[in-house]
């Protein structure tokens, strides 16, 4: 193949990226976001990271949690939204009414090409109505190994943390909702809030 054909064949590409991304533009959708470095924070720290929430959004984390505690729920694969959503409810029954308390959904994904990204947001945009709950799920894509590296965690399970608005953890747990740690992240946000 020719360097003429070759060009020919990238601006061609170009194009249709291009009017892809129009179109999805003009139908409210949510653009690609972009693929983040993370920066080591310290042993005992979140990773600084920028992501993009259902709204389109770009957001730095943990910078842009806007409590002075913040829950966190961390997941790496698809499936797991199932064991993030046992939480959930609970979760929202304890920030309820309070300013100082927020919840944030971070799925961490891999670095994948712009029209994967653009496909992954816009489809849990189409699957999450809820304006809430849009504003404070923002996906990551970034390196996994090393997210999960610095925060020693393992992809297979899904982790809940509070974080104070430094970033520093205060309690974490691994897995679905289990009653017995839910009541030892109430007793830690009561005790820090005294």
């Amino acid at each position: 193949m020719g360097w003429t054909t070759h060009r020919a064949i990238e601006m061609k590409k170009i194009l249709l990226t291009t009017l892809v991304g129009s179109a999805l533009f003009m139908s409210g959708c949510i653009g690609a976001g972009k693929i983040s470095t993370i920066k080591y924070n310290g042993a005992g720290q979140f990773p600084s990271l920028t992501g993009i929430d259902l709204h389109g959004q770009e957001r730095e984390i943990p910078k842009s949690f806007s409590g002075e505690l913040n829950i966190v729920a961390v997941a790496f694969q698809r499936q797991q939204q199932k064991d993030v959503d046992t939480w959930i409810p609970k979760i929202d029954t304890l920030i309820e009414g309070s300013d100082a308390l927020k919840f944030y959904e971070i799925p961490v994904i891999y670095e994948v090409n712009m029209a994967n990204r653009m496909f992954i947001n816009n489809g849990m945009r189409a699957g999450i109505e809820d304006d809430k709950a849009r504003s404070r799920t923002i996906t990551v894509y970034t390196s996994r190994e090393d997210f999960i590296k610095f925060m020693s965690m393992e992809e297979d399970d899904i982790y809940i943390l509070l974080l104070n608005k430094d970033g520093e953890i205060l309690w974490r747990h691994k897995g679905a909702y289990d009653a017995d740690a839910f009541k030892d992240l109430n007793d830690v946000i009561k005790d820090i809030q005294r």
